[in-house]
């Protein structure tokens, strides 16, 4: 087991097939798919993609989560150990698949997404090794089953380990209740504009600001807009400070399944190398730029060299 552990980040795995099809698909009619490859699988999820784009950086982060009999026969443990992911938090389930999407888009861009839960339904007994959250400098839970995030917070929470969290408008992962835990006891919280609504309403916010006068930890809130520029939140000798940082525009646009995940796994990274949050911002972006001109959430993950240059390129030195 590894001693050191920089991030272990909770949810649910998944293996994707992404089908494109001609038209909005309706009940008693046929829809046409258009792609050849659509019985493809690509490794994802969004613990597992934070995990793993850390993990080809060079940081020590290990997806917590359970998998199925399939874990082997679907390439999937050798996915993640050809990208140096450490598995000392995964728990395989007999008898079982690991859960996985399909996820479908019109030629509007439109999405239906279809989840099976398999290893990570909770039927299953939870079981986290608590000597993994002690040893981690991060906890960052994702979209995950209810039960299983919420005992890995509250490990977290009595090991006095940081939260990281990724706000996600599933309340089948999070009950109001679970939320508020995780809000009040997070150091960073990553929210798009609309998930920023929920939090101020279920936290009873007049303005998301006050999160930092009601958490003794929060350090910083991150609020994505999409391709406009991000809010950047934080706390600054006592001080409450704002800033705007740009998004990357790319022309070579594929796919954008696993961008929000990938600005995630980018701001941690500059985060854990002590940036601040404008140049984790700048890193998150361009992650996100990377991984979004390849189909999958995982195929385009840049190395060191690749992101410092189009990093360079886009925001200076």
């Amino acid at each position: 087991m590894t001693n050191n552990i920089d991030i272990l980040a909770c949810g649910y795995p998944s293996l994707d097939r992404i089908i494109y099809i001609n038209d909005s698909p309706q009940f008693h009619k046929t829809t046409i798919i258009k792609n050849g490859d659509y019985s493809r699988v690509y490794m994802g999820g969004c613990n597992v993609n934070i995990a793993t784009i850390l993990s080809v950086l060079g940081k020590t982060a290990l997806p917590l989560m359970r998998v199925g009999d399939d874990f082997e026969t679907s390439g999937f443990k050798n996915f993640l150990e050809e990208r140096n992911v450490n598995l000392d938090g995964i728990e395989k389930i007999k008898n079982v698949n690991t859960s996985g999407s399909l996820l479908i888009e019109d030629p509007q861009g439109n999405h239906i997404t279809l989840f099976y839960k398999g290893a990570m339904d909770s039927d299953y007994k939870v079981k986290i090794d608590e000597m993994l959250i002690k040893k981690a400098s991060y906890l960052v839970i994702t979209v995950g089953e209810f039960n299983y995030n919420k005992r890995a917070a509250e490990l977290a929470i009595k090991n006095n380990i940081p939260i990281i969290f990724g706000m996600k408008c599933d309340f089948d992962a999070f009950d109001h209740d679970l939320l508020k835990k995780i809000i009040h006891n997070s150091s960073i919280i990553f929210m798009n504009g609309s998930e920023k609504i929920e939090i101020e309403k279920i936290c009873e916010l007049s303005k998301i600001e006050n999160l930092f006068k009601d958490s003794k930890k929060l350090k910083c809130a991150v609020i994505t807009h999409g391709n406009k520029p991000a809010e950047i939140i934080y706390l600054e000798n006592d001080e409450i400070k704002k800033s705007s940082v740009d998004i990357i525009k790319t022309n070579n646009v594929l796919d954008t399944t696993g961008a929000g995940d990938a600005y995630m796994a980018g701001f941690i990274f500059g985060f854990l190398n002590g940036e601040k949050y404008e140049k984790c911002a700048q890193i998150g972006s361009t992650i996100s730029s990377f991984i979004i001109e390849k189909k999958g959430c995982l195929e385009n993950i840049p190395d060191k060299k690749r992101l410092e240059k189009r990093l360079t390129e886009y925001y200076g030195g």
